[in-house]
């Protein structure tokens, strides 16, 4: 199968995380500015306007913590969660989540310092990982932190006192994934090997436990069409994980072990095929997983 490139835009940032809103025209990016430093990148989906032009920028709060670490690393749209969030992105600022309203009419090049609102997710740990529910009228937010911890938050308005609707406690390293499978089931992985599955009507513990091949950390997870499986992607392998026969191992998508990692995966919800890239600039398309 062969990828064409249908547009390409050049901008003097460095993108990492992108976030795709068609229903608002908008491209979001957790970027690095080679001058100005981290920021939210606005660009635009309008071709009238410039497809993929960068429009403007949502910058962090002033006084950035003494660290060398990336700290605006995820981003997601909660476009339409709720009436206050008809155009908002969330995006991580280590412990923090700033919620920002994008619009258009912006002056082109701007740079907006207020967030609509922000709160601490996760004191003293970095936030690695944001889910939002695609559940039709649901408003919730699952976030996930570098000591492990998963907090789930209901947006329908600001928290108080940093307090999230619901936690978490399992994994040891990292949270790199974040699935709502269903209305009350959320899948999450970590760096530790181990993806769990959760039952949000009983949150002490995960409900089913599954190990990575050889425990390697997890680097990303993706959901299928149906919902019946997940693809785990880990330092090592991919892989397909049954989500109705959670205590079998997990399969092999791609030849074990892998020459290199994927560091991204997704499914086309169309021809169910699953995209892999690598660090490389590479990508796989897989099909028939179920």
């Amino acid at each position: 199968m062969a990828l064409l490139c249908m547009h390409s835009q050049a901008v003097d940032i460095g993108c990492g995380k992108l976030v795709l809103e068609p229903s608002t025209k908008f491209l979001f990016g957790a970027s690095m500015h080679p001058a100005k430093g981290e920021c939210i990148t606005v660009h635009s989906l309008d071709a009238e306007l410039g497809l993929l032009a960068l429009r403007y920028q949502f910058a962090p709060p002033p006084g950035r913590p003494a660290t060398t670490q990336r700290l605006m690393q995820q981003a997601v749209s909660v476009h339409g969660m709720s009436a206050g969030l008809r155009s908002s992105i969330v995006a991580s600022y280590g412990e923090r989540l700033l919620v920002f309203e994008a619009r258009q009419g912006v002056r082109a090049h701007s740079v907006l310092h207020d967030a609509t609102f922000h709160f601490v997710a996760h004191p003293g740990s970095v936030v690695t990982c944001l889910h939002r529910s695609s559940i039709e009228g649901s408003c919730m937010l699952a976030s996930g932190a570098a000591n492990g911890a998963i907090h789930l938050w209901d947006l329908k308005v600001p928290p108080q006192n940093n307090a999230p609707a619901m936690r978490m406690l399992r994994h040891t390293k990292p949270v790199t994934g974040l699935c709502l499978v269903s209305d009350d089931r959320l899948a999450s992985a970590a760096m530790d090997g181990s993806v769990l599955l959760w039952d949000l009507r009983s949150p002490g513990s995960p409900l089913h436990t599954a190990a990575t091949p050889g425990g390697a950390g997890v680097l990303k997870i993706a959901p299928g069409p149906w919902g019946d499986v997940l693809a785990v992607a880990t330092e090592k392998g991919l892989h397909c994980l049954e989500l109705f026969d959670f205590g079998a191992p997990m399969a092999n998508i791609a030849p074990y072990p892998l020459p290199r990692p994927f560091n991204d995966i997704v499914f086309n919800t169309v021809t169910h095929d699953l995209y892999a890239g690598c660090g490389n600039g590479s990508i796989q398309v897989f099909s028939r997983l179920a």
